[in-house]
């Protein structure tokens, strides 16, 4: 997972260039540059989280291993619903989960 200090110390770097440059057309590739870097982060830890609690409840290495390269590897993005509340369900099989959320 990306530490904050080093994603903090990125967006220091980007907001820098950001902030010094005379074109519209770079000021705009460092505000992109700077939402990719936010959402490649977002993405890690989610990926973090559900490997954290898979090292934490589950009991078998094949389990874990399983959540590993079949959840969190083949899971790229990162909306809620459709990617880290998909991860927690296999994970934690909360089957009902999406029936509770809607109440």
């Amino acid at each position: 997972m990306i530490s904050n200090l080093t994603i903090l110390k990125n967006f220091v770097r980007i907001n820098r260039l950001y902030s010094t440059s005379n074109s519209p057309i770079e000021t705009l590739l460092y505000a992109k540059i700077g939402i990719i870097e936010l959402c490649g982060w977002i993405e890690e830890t989610m990926d973090a989280i559900v490997l954290d609690v898979s090292q934490r409840s589950l009991r078998t290495q094949a389990h874990r291993v399983y959540i590993e390269r079949q959840i969190i590897k083949n899971t790229h993005g990162f909306e809620y619903e459709a990617h880290f509340q998909k991860c927690l369900w296999e994970l934690l099989g909360l089957k009902e989960f999406k029936i509770w959320r809607l109440k």
